[in-house]
């Protein structure tokens, strides 16, 4: 894969509807003029500083990451382009997000049954298996950043405050990020002490995650930053309220136990996901679990270590002022 490759001509979509909006972009459905295939456009905005030398290498660093990655369970990336504005394009995923199902769970109570939760459950515990595997960290797992496809797969993505473990140190990634990364209700408690992210801080979000799917809620829904900050920093977690299945309810409360030496791996919990029975409950369709993780192990996955985009070439490159999208794209 190389620059030419991930270069897309944006020009040939069409802009069609708002998807979602977050800090940084705005993401927009849009539709290949020729082949009327849909598409997903992640389109930065101002609050992306492109003077500033670290919203850059966030930026550096979420297009390399991108291209590198593939995974049936990692949001595919299709390209990218920096003019008129940083523009990502991936795979579009017509169900929204993992969060949307959960808060609107009646709205997918034909789709979203107790096979489709351990599919989730299976899928993202083996995208993050393939990222901690390339040294990849994630730094922001939660609900909002797991896509959900036609068929109820669940896809990471999301990648703007993932940063690959460093091999050398002259790689974009930068040393840089010192202060926390990530969303509060997924922080690990040990990451307010020492602002440094690892794969065990990984897996303390995905115990949350899990934790969200069989209960069917967001833990400490009501509570503020300071309040949920003083809670897991004195290790208490997220009440049970429904009657649970003990395999899930010991694999939620090793994944955010407070010792993050004490947490399994993304590799351990795999294994243990495939091969623990104790999983399959009397609700769960094993023939269809056992395909989606035939599916996956049949995939033919792999990474690519490389800069698509280098720091020092992108700043000769790109305009410091934002253009207005409609310059760029067609409405229909």
């Amino acid at each position: 894969m190389d620059k030419q490759e991930n270069l897309v001509i944006l020009e040939r979509f069409f802009k069609k509807e708002l998807l979602g909006k977050g800090a940084f972009g705005d993401v927009y459905l849009v539709e290949d003029k020729d082949t009327n295939e849909k598409y997903a456009a992640k389109i930065l905005n101002q609050n992306m500083n492109l003077n500033s030398r670290d919203d850059m290498i966030r930026l550096i660093r979420e297009v390399n990451i991108n291209a590198g990655l593939n995974h049936p369970a990692i949001l595919k990336f299709i390209g990218y382009n920096h003019e008129p504005s940083p523009t990502f394009i991936f795979e579009y995923c017509k169900n929204g997000s993992l969060l949307s199902i959960i808060n609107d769970s009646d709205k997918f109570s034909d789709l979203w049954n107790e096979t489709k939760k351990l599919i989730t459950i299976f899928g993202i515990a083996s995208g993050m298996k393939y990222l901690h595997s390339n040294n990849i960290i994630h730094r922001d797992l939660k609900p909002e950043n797991i896509l959900v496809d036609n068929f109820m797969f669940p896809k990471i993505a999301d990648f703007g405050l993932s940063k690959q473990l460093h091999i050398n140190q002259n790689s974009v990634t930068p040393q840089s990020s010192f202060g926390i990364k990530g969303t509060c209700l997924y922080i690990a408690p040990e990451v307010y002490k020492t602002k440094e992210s690892t794969k065990s801080s990984d897996v303390y979000a995905f115990g949350m995650i899990l934790y969200e799917i069989i209960e069917g809620k967001n833990p400490f829904k009501k509570l503020d930053t300071f309040n949920i900050w003083m809670k897991v920093t004195n290790s208490q977690r997220p009440l049970f309220e429904k009657p649970i299945n003990e395999a899930y309810h010991n694999l939620i409360e090793r994944c955010w136990d407070q010792d993050p030496d004490a947490r399994p791996t993304f590799d351990e919990i795999v294994d243990e996901l495939r091969n623990n029975k104790e999983y399959i409950t009397q609700n769960i369709n094993e023939q269809e679990y056992q395909n989606y993780i035939k599916i996956i192990d049949e995939y033919p996955s792999s990474f690519i270590n490389q800069q698509i985009l280098k720091y020092e070439d992108y700043v000769t490159s790109i305009s410091n002022k934002f253009i207005e999208m409609e310059m760029c794209f067609i409405y229909i």
